[in-house]
């Protein structure tokens, strides 16, 4: 696997912030969990950034098949 898929397989954990923003949580469980989600969020506008727009739209579609695929195995 090369640098730039594994950067590519990285931009999953944008969708994994957004599931466990849904699970409730209570106390030091939900402010670690804030905390990540919003490590991850920072982390995926820092490759944004300097991102191409195909590089976006890899991105983007990616996350997709990701959602459809969480949807349709579990």
């Amino acid at each position: 696997m090369t640098n730039e898929q594994k950067l590519l397989a990285a931009q999953l954990l944008p969708v994994l912030a957004d599931f466990l923003e849904d699970v409730p949580m209570q106390h030091l469980a939900k402010m670690k969990r804030n905390r990540l989600v919003q490590e991850i969020r920072s982390f995926d506008s820092f490759l944004i950034v300097g991102a191409d727009l195909d590089a976006m739209n890899q991105q983007i579609a990616l996350q997709q098949a990701f959602r459809q695929w969480i949807k349709e195995k579990i």
